[in-house]
This record gives C-alpha cells, sequence and structure tokens, in this order.
C-alpha cells in the first residue's frame, strides 16, 4: 500500500481480507468466508498475505489507514489476481459528529457504516478491480457515552453516505450535501460538519411489532421467522416457545413490507402500515409448496453445484432464497410459496439462465444450462487497416465482462444469456461498432470490425 502522491508506503495499515473458495462456502450459514483482520503494513507498506485457497472464487483485499480513504482490490475466479499488487491510496479525511436521539439525547453504542457510491457490481458498468470502501461494510465506529464518533478514512468530497444501526432504533441514512440524494427516506447533513466532527445524526423512534404464527388449524409454528425490508430482509426475529414472535422493535411508522417463513410453510409477505396503536400481527401459515429442479447442461448431463436463486416473488424478492443442485443436478424446496415465483440459475462455466417463471407444483421442472459464449476476433482501422491499438470489447449489454482489446486482437465470453447475443466495439476516436447476432449453440464464434472515424462503421 502506498501514498497515491508521493508513492511512499503506508506504514501499519491495517490488512482486512475475505475470500472463499467455492460457492458452497459463499451460501453456507452462517457465511463460512475466510477473513483475516490481524495483518498489517511494515514500514515499507508491505504485507505478505496467505490465502487459503489455490485459486479462490473469491478475493477482497481491504486497505486502511487514518488519513487515507479505504481502498479495496477484488479478484477471483477468471478475475484472479496476480501474485503480487500495489494499491494506491488517495489522500483522505477525518469525519465525525455525535448521534442523537428525537429529544437530543445521546445514543450510545450506536453503530457507523461509511459506504460509497458505485462500488458494487452491476451489468451497467464495467469490472472494478479497485474499489473505494471494502467489499465488508461492517461498522467502522462506535458511538460513546456522549454519543460521539469519528472516522479517519472518509474521503474529502461527499461520494459517501451514512448509515446508523442501533437496536433500540429503525436503521438511518444520511446523505450529504456535496453527494447524491440516496431516497426520500434520507436525512441530509453537511459535509463542513462532518469534516469538522460537529455533524449531528438525529435516529427517529422505532416501532415495535409482536404477534403469533400458527398453521391453519391455529396451532403454534414452532421456528417461524419474522423479518422486515422492502427489499431485502433487514432485522429478524424467531418465535419464543413456538408461539410469541419476538418483537420487531424498531420498525420505522408508515408502511412496512413484513415477510413470515417457516420449514415446511409457505412463506407471507406482508405490508403493515405501523402506527403506535398498531395491533399484533396474526399469521396463519399454509404447507409449503413443492419446489422440484432438476438442472442439465445441452448434452443432457446433471449439472452439480448450480446455484439457484429466487429473484421475485410478490414483487421485490424479500426471502433471500438460494440453494445448491445436488450431485445428480436436482433441486427439492418443500417451503416454497404459493405464488409464481421467478428464479435464476447460475454456474460457472454456463450462461446464466433468468426469469425462470413457474409455480410450485411438486412436479419436477427441467432447467437447461447452455456452455458460456466465446468470441474472439480483429479490430482495424477501416482506412489504413492498421490493427487499433487499445479498444473495449463488450458483450452488449454486461458491461461488466468488458474485454480490453490490444494490437488489434481480442478475446471475450458471454455469461449471461441475452437475446441477440451482440459484440459491441469501442475505441476512442472512433465510431462504436455492433457485430450481427452470434449463434448461442456454437462454442466458439468470431467476428472482426472495421472502424472508421466518422458516423460509417463496417462489420462482418
Amino acid at each position: 500500500a502506498i501514498d497515491s502522491e508521493t508513492g511512499k508506503g503506508i506504514a501499519r495499515a491495517r490488512i482486512l481480507v475475505d475470500s472463499f473458495g467455492n460457492m458452497e462456502q459463499a451460501l453456507a450459514s452462517p457465511q463460512h468466508i475466510d477473513r483475516q483482520t490481524n495483518l498489517q503494513t511494515d514500514d515499507q507498506g508491505r504485507c505478505d498475505i496467505g490465502v487459503p485457497y489455490a485459486d479462490p472464487l473469491m478475493v477482497s483485499i481491504g486497505v486502511v489507514a487514518d488519513g487515507y480513504v479505504e481502498r479495496s482490490v477484488v479478484g477471483g475466479g477468471q478475475k484472479s489476481l496476480p501474485d503480487s499488487y500495489v494499491l494506491k491510496l488517495p489522500r483522505g479525511s477525518r469525519i465525525g459528529g455525535v448521534v442523537q436521539d428525537e429529544s437530543g439525547q445521546p445514543v450510545a453504542g450506536a453503530g457507523i457504516q461509511v459506504s460509497f457510491y458505485g462500488t458494487g457490481d452491476a451489468s451497467d458498468r464495467e469490472f472494478q478491480r479497485e474499489r473505494r470502501g471494502l467489499l465488508n461494510e461492517d461498522a467502522v465506529a462506535t458511538t460513546d457515552n456522549t454519543g460521539h464518533w469519528t472516522f479517519g478514512s472518509a474521503s474529502t468530497n461527499g461520494d459517501f453516505y451514512i448509515v446508523v444501526h442501533h437496536s433500540a432504533f429503525p436503521a438511518a441514512y444520511f446523505h450529504n450535501d456535496d453527494g447524491p440524494r440516496m431516497s426520500h427516506e434520507s436525512a441530509t447533513i453537511k459535509l463542513t460538519d462532518l469534516h469538522a466532527g460537529t455533524a449531528v445524526l438525529v435516529l427517529k423512534a422505532g416501532l415495535a411489532l409482536h404477534g403469533v404464527v400458527t398453521d391453519e388449524n391455529g396451532y403454534p409454528v414452532a421456528g417461524a421467522k419474522v423479518s422486515h425490508g422492502q427489499f431485502f430482509q433487514e432485522a429478524y426475529a424467531a418465535t419464543a416457545e413456538g408461539d410469541v414472535i419476538l418483537a420487531l422493535p424498531a420498525l420505522t411508522a408508515g408502511k412496512n413490507a413484513i415477510t413470515i417463513t417457516a420449514d415446511g410453510f409457505a412463506p407471507q409477505r406482508i405490508q403493515m402500515m405501523m402506527t403506535s396503536n398498531t395491533a399484533p400481527l396474526a399469521v396463519r401459515l399454509k404447507p409449503g409448496a413443492v419446489l422440484r429442479l432438476r438442472v442439465l447442461d445441452v448434452t443432457g448431463s446433471p449439472a452439480p453445484n448450480a446455484l439457484v436463486g429466487l429473484e421475485r416473488w410478490q414483487g421485490p424478492n424479500t426471502l433471500g432464497w438460494h440453494e445448491l443442485t445436488d450431485p445428480d443436478g436436482r433441486l427439492v424446496w418443500n417451503s416454497a410459496p404459493l405464488e409464481p415465483i421467478t428464479f435464476c440459475v447460475v454456474k460457472e462455466g454456463y450462461l446464466s439462465s433468468r426469469q425462470n417463471t413457474l409455480t410450485a407444483d411438486g412436479q419436477e421442472h427441467i432447467i437447461t444450462l447452455r456452455p458460456q459464449l466465446s468470441v474472439v476476433g480483429r479490430v482495424i482501422d477501416a482506412e489504413t487497416k492498421q490493427p487499433i491499438a487499445s479498444f473495449k470489447a463488450i458483450p452488449d449489454p454486461n458491461r461488466n465482462e468488458t474485454a480490453y482489446g490490444t494490437n488489434g486482437f481480442f478475446q471475450l465470453r458471454f455469461t449471461e444469456l441475452s437475446h441477440p447475443l451482440v459484440v459491441r466495439i469501442e475505441a476512442e476516436g472512433y465510431e462504436s461498432a455492433t457485430s450481427q447476432p452470434l449463434d448461442p449453440g456454437a462454442a466458439n464464434n468470431s467476428c472482426d470490425f472495421e472502424l472508421k472515424s466518422d458516423a460509417s462503421v463496417t462489420h462482418y
């Protein structure tokens, strides 16, 4: 780790490493992700890191040092990291403030999470080898008895937001006046106040939800779980002694999405309007539907360890359900929803199968995976016929898998099945070009391009 301005090593910087070797580890509950938190750089800014997997599916190495913006390098799988890497850290700033309740009293023990915008993977942007922030966004500070907190690795501009967590309050989101507004639920704080350490972050009081979960005959359902969250599960409570739901103590006033699950029962999703006099929740669960899937490749052979994940159910997915197929490519889920569900199937080396919609009916449904598509080609200047030195080859529209061509040659792979399958070429000083649709049944494809600096582009 070095200073991006001086090139000098940063001594005694904390090194945080997260890695896992395969998808089974990533999906284990609790997640069996190997985490190293006791490493630091030496006087020259170097650190030797031992990753416990020869070919990890994912590895993230984060560096945290006071006065520098925390930064990570990410790799794994087909985007493997080299044996050595130099991470340049830009100069950062210290931020801080105080957390209070609505009456102005300090809130001790609140966790402060600082997150940077635009650092996750997405199909509409290119893969980022280096990223601001850390992969595992744990609390970077905890308020003291006076409610004060401080963090020494923020950026100097406003490209971050803050989330405050405390068990007695709903999670609170804060954006600063120099960055984009997150949503109507986030509050605005001044960046100058954060840098001065005087920002006041106010937590609003939460409302508690109680209730019971029974089966269709009115008998308590042992082990039922309730969670809230519009797009993902934000908090959990489990049944106590089989009948009374442990309170969700910190819901926001107004509409809340509540999800109730139990083994062997169909989940329910309820929109609750929370007020100070909301009645206890009374839920009767029906027996779960049975989803049976078998995942095969194009030859009819089973595809073991394929990841099957829920994409949509009654709108946004708040179940977070996912499982791996067994050695015979099969999967059984006996707590599936009664309503139609949409799910994806993902396996390394194959095109992801998405937007599969069906109703779990106990019958076995077959999903066939196609192998990933490899494409090679040449890109030349249409006038000079010389190879173009550098350009981007994009498996359109998935920019996350962009390949970087050099000296007129590119090689890329499609990991997502889109219609049609086309390659897009972008080069500075030239019009972009798009190929004719490729044959998804062919293991290998080739397409060459002649780029012109004007609007005329020829491809074949």
